[in-house]
Order: C-alpha cells, then structure tokens, then sequence
C-alpha cells in the first residue's frame, strides 16, 4: 500500500481513490517527523521526491489538496528542511495557483492584515523560503491601493490542464 492513496484495513491492500497521488502517504509526513519515526519519515519523503508527479489528468478539490498535499508537503519541509519537499509543494502550488481568477476590485478598500492571511501566514511563507509578497500578490493586494479586491477560486482544479469548475 505504500505510496497509495488509501490504505484498505481489512484486506491490507492500498487503493488509489485519490487519483494516485499518494494521500495518506503526504498527509501523514508531519506526524512521522513529530513522532520521532525519522527512518519512515525519510522513506516516504524519498518517494515524495522521487514518485509523487502532479503532473497528470486529474480533478481534485481546491481545499482538500491545499490542505492534505500542499499543507503536507510544507510542514514536511519546515520540519526537515528537505529541499525535494519544497520543490514538491511548488510544483503543485503552481498548478493550484490556478485556480484563482484575476482579482476584480470593490470601491473601498477593508485591512487585510489580520486573520487567517495577516502576519501568521506571512510568517510561514517567509519560513519556507517563499516572499511575504506572494500572498499580497494572490489576494491582489496592493497597498497603494485603496481598493477591495475579491478573487474567490474555484472549488476544483484539474492539475494537468488547469481546467477550474465549480461544483
């Protein structure tokens, strides 16, 4: 079952109900880490470099990849700092990124600073080696602007074509 999306626990046999993008496998990385299994930890990480392709025919939904995978993969990488993870998390963060439209804008401009995209997050993308402007750059947040700007994605994604829908 190794590498598979799921794990059957009756039969002990992995299926791929995922699209074989190793599900269970990604999701799990963080608590091999924290729970101290380095030598598990190192081998699925090795697969996750050298098998994990995002690049096929696939729909998968926006939320659940962004969590399960991209969440995954990046605290997998903040942890171990293993650069293959990183390029792993920026392939498929370049093949989800599309599935945000181009910001429109509103008239008056709210502070986007606080929440769930203020100085937290922030702090996670300078962790991981990403700049702090790549979020303004997604939300379409200028701040000479004095304008809203709403760029809502789509709820899935095709990773091969970057098709969007919304179901």
């Amino acid at each position: 079952a190794f590498g598979k999306d799921e794990l059957r626990p009756v039969s002990g046999i992995g299926a791929n109900n995922w699209g074989g993008i190793g599900q269970t496998l990604v999701d799990a990385l963080d608590t091999l880490w924290l729970m101290d299994f380095k030598e598990e930890f190192d081998r699925a990480a090795l697969w996750v470099e050298q098998s994990l392709s995002f690049s096929k025919d696939l729909n998968v939904n926006l939320f659940e990849t962004s969590i399960r995978h991209l969440g995954g993969l990046l605290s997998a990488f903040a942890l171990s700092r293993r650069s293959g993870l990183l390029d792993v998390a920026k392939d498929l963060g370049d093949r989800l990124i599309k599935a945000f439209p181009p910001p429109r804008t509103a008239r008056s401009r709210k502070d986007t600073s606080k929440g769930i995209f203020g100085a937290e997050f922030k702090k996670l993308l300078h962790h991981v080696g990403l700049p702090t402007e790549a979020l303004d750059s997604v939300l379409g947040n200028d701040k000479n602007s004095s304008e809203v700007v709403i760029s809502l994605p789509s709820s899935d994604i095709n990773l091969g074509s970057g098709e969007t829908k919304n179901l």
